[in-house]
């Protein structure tokens, strides 16, 4: 029931009421920890807002000057949203301030896609803004995943600096390990490298890398120089090699001009680094991380269609999609049993604290090499199963058979809990 105004959230796992809108309360929430009194400690805190993303809904004063100027309501909307967040970022750097923890506290703001509506570089009021990069979220031209981010502070960063070299988020462990003075983990090679050099305007000799972006479906496989089915690029200061492709990114930034022809033996090269990259994180052999269930630190475990594996159709994301009657999806769930019992496990086509009926005339689970069915009514909003269960890794399956048309989905809601010894 959430709707960004005046919500409940999860305080230390703990539901809570608030008042106001979604991004003032984080704000508010951020500026009362940074005032407590952490007695001389140093503090951190990793703050991913929902806005701006839809749904798009923001107060009105916000929205207001954009739809004076003409813009379509949701873009004006959206942009109230973005002008909400700068003014919260205000009162952060404001609060820093007043608070003499500027000077020694590093702000770091970053996004994480290119822009999800595109542009078409036209610059009308109903346009996105993309900087003249090609592509949008989801692509993996310069547009999808370029993004702006700023680190501010005083004491150690000059104002102003620029750093024009090929950069990822990944950096940022070790670069702050190194800047915070911190050690390093044993054993840990990270995907990233330290451009504290680069922040502090030392770079030296700086060297060319090579980073990868991929995009990957549920099945994971390789890209291919012959297909995009798994949309891909490598990345280097001089080039850009899209889905085969190949860009020289300093002189065409817009990447509208293909020179693969011209460099095939650039192309064979990233693509062998590609291979290279893709060996390393696939050298785990493509097993998914699977859910733990009946754990002692934490059971019930919930698990939602978000955390599924697709078999048929996708996943839902909004809530609103859980009553569309003419969506049949479903997938699996990829657990770990910890420990062998007796568990009960809940099945529900809606989440607990919003309870509806399932609609549902029938209910089916799989679980390894278990299977077991019920018979439900359509008023029920759940049915649980009561299963011994071995430990080990197993494929959780659930099937719900639509008591008006037959068909069948998965349940979108599922709880676990280990309930005592097998019987």
């Amino acid at each position: 029931g959430n709707d960004y105004f005046d919500d409940t959230y999860f305080r230390n796992g703990r539901a809570e009421k608030f008042s106001g809108y979604c991004t003032d309360v984080w704000l508010d929430e951020m500026l009362r920890f940074i005032g407590e009194d952490h007695g001389n400690q140093p503090f951190f805190i990793y703050l991913p807002t929902n806005a701006m993303h839809s749904p798009f809904t923001v107060v009105e004063e916000y929205s207001k000057p954009y739809l004076e100027m003409g813009v379509p309501e949701q873009r004006a909307i959206f942009y109230g949203m973005i002008a909400n967040f700068d003014e919260n970022l205000g009162r952060l750097l404001d609060t820093l301030s007043d608070s003499g923890l500027d000077q020694n506290t590093l702000v770091i703001f970053m996004g994480d896609n290119g822009t999800a509506a595109g542009s078409n570089g036209k610059g009308t009021k109903d346009d996105g803004f993309n900087a003249g990069m090609r592509g949008k979220k989801g692509s993996a031209y310069e547009g999808g995943h370029r993004v702006a981010c700023f680190a501010h502070w005083p004491a150690r960063l000059q104002a102003g600096r620029v750093v024009d070299k090929l950069t990822s988020h990944r950096d940022w462990m070790p670069t702050l390990i190194d800047l915070c003075d911190l050690k390093a983990p044993e054993g840990v090679s990270f995907d990233g490298q330290s451009i504290a050099p680069l922040l502090l305007g030392t770079p030296g000799d700086w060297p060319d890398r090579t980073l990868f972006i991929e995009r990957q479906p549920d099945d994971i496989q390789p890209a291919t120089l012959e297909s995009n089915a798994v949309p891909f690029a490598v990345l280097t200061e001089r080039w850009r090699m899209v889905n085969g492709e190949l860009y020289d990114i300093q002189k065409d930034p817009a990447q509208s001009n293909d020179v693969g022809s011209a460099h095939p033996e650039v192309v064979a090269e990233l693509f062998t680094a590609y291979e290279e990259h893709y060996a390393d994180v696939m050298g785990h052999g493509g097993k998914p991380v699977s859910f733990l269930l009946g754990a002692e630190q934490q059971n019930p475990t919930h698990l939602t269609v978000r955390d599924w594996h697709p078999i048929d159709g996708a996943v839902i994301w909004h809530p609103a999609q859980l009553a569309d009657d003419e969506l049949f999806i479903n997938g699996w769930w990829a657990v770990e049993i910890a420990r062998p019992g007796r568990y009960a496990i809940r099945l529900s086509r809606y989440p607990e604290d919003a309870p509806n009926p399932m609609g549902a005339n029938s209910a089916r689970l799989r679980i390894g090499a278990l299977e077991e069915s019920k018979p439900v009514n359509a008023e029920d909003i759940f049915v649980t199963f009561e299963v011994d269960l071995p430990a080990g890794p197993a494929k959780l399956e659930t099937w719900l058979t639509d008591s008006a048309s037959g068909k069948d989905r998965g349940a979108y809601h599922l709880r676990a809990e280990r309930i005592g010894d097998t019987k």
